[in-house]
Order: structure tokens, then C-alpha cells, then sequence
């Protein structure tokens, strides 16, 4: 089972601020598997303050007056349908935009430092045209490779997504046949996405993932 929109409508970024339906196995080994597919729900975080820099898991500012209205939106959309469990990134705009979805479901949210963003070291809290400007080429050799080149003292993709599915195999395997929510960033969602369509990182970059962005996911450990 694909996207209801095709793999195709992904990459161009047509689907996104829909619901997001996703049905492939999350593949990579471990010492035990479910048998049955969870229902798995991710959620980026609304528009934080300071939206269009870098922030990563060293920045940590709160939503923005846009960013709760957006939260406010999702907790109205996702009690119709309500998980069972709800993890969080401990950032504060992944907390407060999952907030108002745990107090409509009664559901205490847990923090998961694994769902954090990508650590963008030394460029944290710059935008693009003051990073080009500090370390043009660093910067074109991260844009070209970013599984291999990290930021100056931050993470590579590629660190990022073995903290990530990491974490994901092993909510799978403890809640396997169950909905869990998680509310993190755009960095660990394109990880998953990697995984599960076997996308390389350049392809996942060019998925868009807004603010708010709600995708459902069939996972399994295959």
C-alpha cells in the first residue's frame, strides 16, 4: 500500500497539509519482531518563533502565536481518531504543539529524546545566507552530502536516523498492533520516510514537510 497520492505526488510535495497514508514496512533488523502493523502517527511540530533558521536540537524556542493556533487545529482534527499512546521530542515546540492533543485525549505525552531534531552545531539559530557567508563550502559540501558531512559540531543524516529509527523499532516492538502518536521534526519524519519508501536523503529533502503536518503511517519490523 502507497500514499494515497503515489510516491510521485511525495517527492513533489502535493499531498502535504492532508492526511499522509503510508503502508510500507519500516525495514532493519533487530532481536525480535511484531507480527502485526501499528498504526503510527507523526506529527511536525507547528511554526516555532524564530521559523526560517536553522533550529535544531540546540535551539529551543516556543511556538509562535501562529504555531498554537496550528496545535490547536491538529488537537480538534486527531481526538475523532485517538491513539493509544503519544511520544514527544523534549523541544518545546514539539511538546506545545502536542500539548493541546494530550490534554483533549487525557493522555500523558512522554518524552523521547530520540525524536529531537537534528543538531545543527554551530549553525543553530542561523539562516542560510549567514551560514553561506561564515563557511560557504562546508555548507555546499553538506547540502550535496548530508548523510556523510555534519554541521561544525552537529550531526550527519545519517546519525540522525539511526537515533531515530532506533527509538521508532522500539516503540514498534512495544506497542506492536497499537496507535501511537509522535509529535517531533522535519528532520526525524524524513527519516522515517527514508526508511519506509527507501528514499535516499537528497530524494527525503525534497519531500515538503510543513508546519503542523500530520502523517499516518502502517509500520511494521521486517
Amino acid at each position: 500500500m502507497a500514499s494515497f497520492c503515489g510516491l510521485g505526488g511525495l517527492l513533489r510535495g502535493g499531498c502535504y497539509g492532508a492526511l499522509i497514508e503510508l503502508g510500507n514496512g519500516l525495514s532493519g533488523s533487530c532481536d525480535t519482531a511484531v507480527s502485526e502493523f501499528s498504526e503510527f502517527w507523526i506529527i511536525r511540530h507547528g511554526e516555532p518563533e524564530g521559523a526560517g533558521a536553522y533550529l535544531g536540537r540546540g535551539s529551543n524556542p516556543p511556538l509562535s502565536a501562529e504555531g498554537g493556533r496550528q496545535a490547536l487545529r491538529l488537537a480538534a482534527r486527531i481526538h475523532r481518531e485517538a491513539p493509544g499512546v503519544i511520544y514527544t521530542s523534549p523541544l518545546k515546540r514539539a511538546v506545545e504543539t502536542i500539548t493541546p492533543v494530550s490534554a483533549a485525549l487525557g493522555l500523558e505525552p512522554v518524552i523521547a529524546e530520540d525524536l529531537a531534531e537534528l543538531d545543527f552545531g554551530e549553525w543553530e539559530g542561523l539562516r542560510y545566507e549567514q551560514i553561506h557567508r561564515r563557511d560557504a563550502r562546508r555548507y555546499e559540501r553538506w547540502l550535496a552530502n548530508p548523510w556523510r558531512t555534519a554541521p561544525p559540531g552537529g550531526e550527519t543524516y545519517a546519525d540522525l536516523s539511526r537515533r531515530v529509527l532506533g527509538c521508532i523499532r522500539g516503540l514498534l516492538k512495544r506497542y506492536g498492533g497499537q496507535r501511537v502518536l509522535a509529535s517531533t521534526h522535519a528532520g526525524p519524519i524524513r527519516a522515517v520516510l527514508m526508511e519506509a519508501y527507501g528514499l535516499t536523503v537528497l530524494e527525503s529533502l525534497a519531500v515538503q514537510v510543513g508546519y503542523a503536518d500530520l502523517f499516518r503511517l502502517d509500520l511494521n519490523i521486517v
